[in-house]
């Protein structure tokens, strides 16, 4: 994944025909706390992003016939704290 503005952008293999996507985004490795599910015919996805921490992400594949693959391997993402806020008030602390 790459982290721009604000969004994460996640992106995956090229789809063959017919093929769509299912991807979940989760706060847990059993994916019990989802914090995003999508269908998609695209193979990629942006994603505000939902704060610091660490998410767990997967994607499967529906083909043309209807078959649902199971999800592929589990990624695991860690977006980091934004500080910058913080170091508006810095001045502040040294007065």
């Amino acid at each position: 994944p790459t982290f721009e503005k604000g969004e994460i952008n996640f992106k995956w293999s090229e789809p063959l025909p017919g093929q769509k996507f299912r991807v979940q985004v989760a706060r847990d490795e059993g994916f019990h706390s989802t914090v995003h599910e999508a269908m998609l015919a695209e193979n990629h996805l942006a994603l505000k992003s939902p704060g610091a921490g660490r998410y767990f992400v997967r994607v499967g594949v529906i083909d043309q016939d209807g078959f649902v693959a199971p999800y592929g391997r589990t990624q695991q993402l860690d977006v980091p704290r934004n500080y910058w806020p913080l170091l508006l008030f810095l001045p502040l602390l040294l007065l």
